[in-house]
């Protein structure tokens, strides 16, 4: 009977002990991301290497399959892609953008998180519906001219898929409206690698 009470101090102590480090890991890591989106954002600065936002982009998913981090305010994650919504940032830039939108949309969390947060878009009020972070990056792109730009379209491309991920996403690519919705542009969502 001791032993059984041991145990489950201990197991109580050491849970106590990983939820002070997880939030301590939370807090490190919004601080982190609020540097990488000021930096991204800076139009003084450029990025060099391309394979660094790509390293980026796998770590960001797999944080985000297992913790909110993305989500936090503090992370300022949602900031940074409504500022990506003016689509004056560098194509590069732009591009990564996408994608972090797909990784946080391909949790029912995340995609509401985008739906209801505001984008900034002049003129975004002219698309259909209320004017919301995904429409803001992923109808406007696929609206503008930067649309041709490979990466961007790879980006979009990817994004749009990992929001198939969850029946809401699924519904709101297939109401979307636009080319997003149409023939010529599911297949490539649904099945990228076909």
């Amino acid at each position: 009977m001791d032993q059984d009470r041991c145990v489950s101090e201990d197991r109580c102590v050491s849970e106590d002990r990983c939820v002070w480090e997880d939030r301590c890991v939370s807090e490190d890591r919004c601080a982190l991301l609020r540097q990488v989106w000021a930096m991204l954002l800076d139009p003084d600065k450029s990025v060099q290497d391309d394979t660094s936002l790509q390293k980026l982009v796998s770590w960001l998913e797999r944080i985000s399959a297992d913790s909110d981090t993305l989500l936090s305010p503090l992370s300022g994650t949602l900031l940074f892609l409504q500022e990506l919504t003016n689509l004056q940032a560098s194509n590069e830039v732009l591009a990564f953008g996408l994608r972090v939108a797909g990784c946080l949309a391909s949790t029912q969390p995340g995609f509401c998180a985008l739906r209801g947060f505001p984008a900034t878009l002049p003129g975004l009020c002219a698309l259909r519906g209320p004017p919301d972070l995904l429409r803001g990056l992923f109808i406007a792109v696929a609206a503008g001219d930067r649309f041709a730009v490979a990466n961007i379209r790879n980006s979009w491309l990817q994004g749009l898929h990992s929001i198939t991920r969850h029946t809401h996403g699924l519904t709101w690519l297939l109401t979307s409206g636009g080319y997003i919705s149409s023939p010529g542009c599911l297949p490539q969502v649904l099945c990228p690698r076909c």
